[in-house]
């Protein structure tokens, strides 16, 4: 099984954004997000001519973790991690002290 892969994973329309996964990458403590979630209705809010606006709330659920919009009061993506436990950093880079 090859341990890169790329996958289409923006569902939005006319978007063609690309998440390339790694199997093989550390879980580092850096920011390595290649794509960000975002909610469609604020997203719609674009096309009217809106001021765009997000805010997202992240938290676990009894299924897994789950991404909803404050502002539209709606699911954004909910993922069900099936009964597995999957491997997470949790550290904190502090920044080094300027005094």
């Amino acid at each position: 099984m090859s341990k890169e892969k790329s996958i289409n994973s923006c569902q939005h329309e006319g978007c063609d954004a690309t998440l390339k996964i790694d199997r093989e990458a550390p879980l580092l403590n850096t920011n390595q997000i290649q794509l960000y979630v975002h909610c469609g209705l604020c997203l719609a809010g674009l096309r009217t001519g809106q001021k765009y606006s997000q805010k997202l709330a992240v938290g676990w659920t009894a299924k897994g973790l789950q991404v909803w919009c404050d502002i539209h009061d709606v699911n954004v993506m909910h993922i069900d991690f099936e009964g597995h436990t999957h491997p997470a950093n949790m550290t904190v880079n502090r920044p080094a002290s300027t005094s």
